[in-house]
């Protein structure tokens, strides 16, 4: 019977080990206004760029522990990865009505990727806001190792039936990763050249800045897109000009009525 109860408590110690200590995203944010970019899409003001939204999100172990910067007040101290998911359903609810592709794919180990090292939350498919949130509800959880090379491989395999130009979104405090992501950064440029821009958003500590450099390495791959951060993005206007930023064009002399003259 001890022996019985020995290994058992042996298995149990094992999944714990295996899991990472896998922690759940939970946290209350305050309300967020998002501001409408609509308006100027009508009016010309902004001409969409990209045709595909390929998001990465960081689920391992690090993302458990609480994020220590701003703009992200609630009930609770939030966990870097509570705040991940916020920073994507505020931009969720600032992409205005366009026709769009979308795909959300984590990292980690254990549980929350299903013992992977990485999962696809939401398969490419068409944008709506609804079929998005539905995705980030599939970021349950974070444990395990930091394996962003082992997502970005999968993402140039998945980007393959695309057509288009493509931003690649990723999200992570670029802390305490398994290898180095940038020749899987460089793979995917060298597959896609112009027709990608990499962007980046660093959720971390204060002391994880190295991490935040990281990203700005990966973001610079191929000198079209950039890297930010959670709390610059963290406004209503932050994230509007984020989201702008991504998806947009901005036109400094539209055609709103499409006349072929301009509207000056």
């Amino acid at each position: 019977m001890k022996k019985a109860l020995k290994y058992t408590a042996s298995i149990a110690g094992l999944s714990i080990v295996l899991s990472g200590c896998a922690t759940t995203a939970v946290s209350t944010f305050e309300p967020f206004q998002p501001e409408d970019l609509n308006p100027a899409v009508s009016k010309g003001l902004l001409k969409q760029k990209i045709d595909t939204l390929y998001v990465i999100v960081d689920a391992s172990g690090s993302m458990s522990a609480d994020y220590d910067g701003q703009g992200y007040p609630g009930g609770s101290a939030p966990t870097k990865l509570s705040v991940e998911k916020e920073v994507l359903n505020r931009m969720n609810q600032t992409i205005p009505n366009i026709q769009l592709t979308t795909a959300i794919r984590t990292f980690g180990f254990g549980p929350c990727v299903d013992w992977g090292t990485t999962k696809l939350n939401e398969s490419l498919g068409s944008y709506s806001t609804s079929t998005f949130a539905s995705g980030l509800d599939n970021v349950t959880c974070s444990g395990g190792g930091s394996p962003m090379d082992a997502a970005i491989d999968a993402a140039n395999a998945d980007l393959a039936s695309t057509s288009g130009q493509i931003a690649v979104l990723i999200l992570s405090d670029g802390h305490d990763l398994d290898s180095s992501p940038i020749p899987s950064a460089r793979a995917l440029e060298t597959q896609y050249g112009d027709r990608l821009c990499v962007y980046s958003v660093w959720v971390g500590k204060d002391n994880e800045t190295s991490g935040r450099n990281l990203l700005q390495q990966i973001s610079d791959v191929n000198g079209c897109g950039f890297a930010t951060s959670a709390a610059t993005v963290a406004s209503a206007a932050g994230m509007a000009s984020f989201t702008e930023r991504v998806l947009f064009d901005r036109v400094v002399d539209p055609d709103s009525d499409g006349d072929g003259v301009p509207d000056s």
